[in-house]
């Protein structure tokens, strides 16, 4: 028996181009095989299973699935129950092969499992292998909704080629495709843990070989090596660790999830991916985030200060103080909570933890004000300590830390200030033209005009004094800034300037206020 295995074992690893020829052997002798192998009681298949039958046995907590459809032959997919496997972490769950999957249970990685099993491929596979065509495809794809803004669940892929095949163009294939709000068409999700790159045989290994896998490794942090070492006491040649899938989701939105595996390039040298049972669920309640950083139970906040929450992307916000935007900011003491819905998924409610918000120390709170295209707080007493930091549209406006704001864009602004451990967020102004105004322009008179090339600008500032040059589209978006001009008369060049109408703006060392002025680029 051992010499027969032996033979098909090395006939297989000759030539990849040999597993068609290969697989007529490796058939014959099948039924001898099989009845020497010792067949674990540990691993327990149920098989046939319906779509729906597998769908509900994945899918667990604060997770509604519909819609359930699949495509495998009947002996391609089951339910599993784990009574004790060696090296085998999941307790139980639903199983995809490439090929049978009642050899997967024999206690010993001598069982070649290799079945061609004469089914169509996947489209979606297709184009993750290019340009091989895979086929005997087994998958299931099912509509959800969670109640929370994650889903995680937990998976092993096990393959029949390891170690020959691992880093080669020969590798079976699977995946975990998503679609929805938030992702990309067709998303595979099926990655290594802190990576974008998915599983695979090329992936995650230990190195090519015919025998036990001695290096280079590759991500074998998450490989089980079942050649030669009885790690796990199932039939496939090599294993994955059990790998945990968390992605995030919009609340109680729907979205689309296909689990799908196949050969590639031929039938034979089946894989298989088992998914445990219940593990596809929504995560633990959801949380607010301030600054982007999760909001624990507890938020100590100052008198006369605010910290805005906001809640995960959805559809629709409802606050328990009656508000229904993503982010609110908070300013009194209390108890606060959110919930999000989706008015096309009804029944789903996804809940926030309760945030308790108690008060410690005291802060200003600055109330901005606009002149022209100047934003400010009048109101402030400088501090030693104090900071300050301007947003638009609710994100912070990179090096805007001053205690004015000269707005360049519409949209709506805010100014927080920071002393100590407190916090202060303004009220908003929302800027909906930027179009700037000429001030104290006659002062300056330029020639030629319009601008050409160079022009120069007559100016009532002093000899030796600095000026700062700011051009300006009719936007208000800063094209360009000079400061390193002296003296009564500067230069205005035209540069890479396209034609158009400008505003100038001047500022100088020893002159009280600014000067713009509208100009013309020929």
């Amino acid at each position: 028996m051992h010499f027969t295995i032996l033979f098909l074992y090395l006939f297989a690893n000759s030539n990849k181009y040999m597993k068609n020829l290969y697989i007529f052997v490796s058939q014959a002798l099948l039924a001898l095989i099989l009845s020497t192998s010792a067949t674990s009681q540990n691993l327990v298949i149920t098989s046939p299973q319906t779509a729906q039958q597998l769908v509900d046995a994945l899918v667990g907590v604060g997770v509604n699935a519909t819609n359930v459809t699949g495509q495998f032959a009947p002996i391609s997919t089951g339910l599993f129950v784990n009574n004790g496997v060696q090296g085998f972490s999941l307790t139980g769950g639903i199983l995809f092969s490439s090929g049978q999957i009642t050899g997967i249970s024999d206690s010993a990685a001598t069982f070649f499992n290799s079945n061609d099993n004469g089914t169509l491929g996947d489209p979606q596979l297709d184009q993750i292998v290019a340009p091989r065509l895979t086929e005997d495809a087994s998958l299931v794809e099912f509509d959800f909704s969670a109640a929370n803004d994650s889903v995680s669940f937990y998976f092993v892929f096990g393959s029949e080629e390891y170690n020959d095949y691992a880093n080669t163009n020969f590798n079976d294939v699977f995946a975990f495709i998503i679609n929805g709000p938030g992702y990309s068409p067709n998303t595979n999700v099926a990655l290594i843990p802190g990576t974008n790159t998915p599983v695979s045989i090329n992936t995650v290994n230990n190195g090519n070989s015919g025998g036990t896998a001695t290096g280079p490794c590759m991500n074998c942090a998450y490989f089980v090596d079942n050649v030669g070492t009885n790690a796990v006491s199932m039939s496939l040649d090599g294993y994955t660790t059990a790998i945990e899938i968390k992605f995030p989701v919009w609340p109680c939105s729907n979205y689309h999830f296909k689990v799908a595996i196949a050969d590639a390039g031929d039938g034979v040298f089946d894989s298989a991916v088992m998914l445990e049972e219940n593990s596809f669920v929504a995560c633990p309640i959801m949380q607010a985030t301030q600054h982007s950083v999760p909001v624990g139970d507890t938020l100590s906040i100052c008198a006369g200060g605010s910290a805005t929450l906001t809640a995960p992307s959805g559809v629709a916000y409802s606050w328990s103080t009656g508000e229904t935007t993503r982010s609110i900011v908070v300013t009194q003491p209390g108890t606060y909570t959110f919930m999000i819905t989706d008015p096309q998924q009804p029944s789903c409610l996804s809940f926030s933890n309760n945030i308790t918000v108690v008060q410690l120390g005291a802060i200003q709170s600055p109330v901005i004000v606009q002149n022209v295209n100047i934003l400010s707080a009048p109101n402030l007493t400088p501090t030693p300590g104090i900071t300050y930091q301007w947003s638009l549209n609710g994100v912070e406006i990179l090096n805007a830390t001053q205690s004015t704001y000269q707005f360049q864009a519409n949209g709506c602004y805010a100014l927080t200030i920071y002393e100590g451990s407190c916090e202060s967020t303004s009220n908003i102004i929302c800027v909906t033209n930027t179009s700037l105004y000429e001030i104290a322009a006659n002062s300056i008179q330029i020639y030629p005009h319009p601008v050409n090339e160079v022009s120069v600008i007559e100016t009532p500032f002093e000899e030796g004094t600095t000026s700062t040059l700011l051009l300006m589209d009719v936007a208000g978006r800063q094209v360009r800034q000079s400061s390193v001009q002296t003296g009564k008369s500067l230069s205005l060049e035209r540069g890479n300037l396209v034609s158009g109408v400008y505003f100038l703006e001047l500022t100088n060392s020893g002159y009280e206020g600014r000067i713009i002025k509208k100009i013309v680029i020929q």
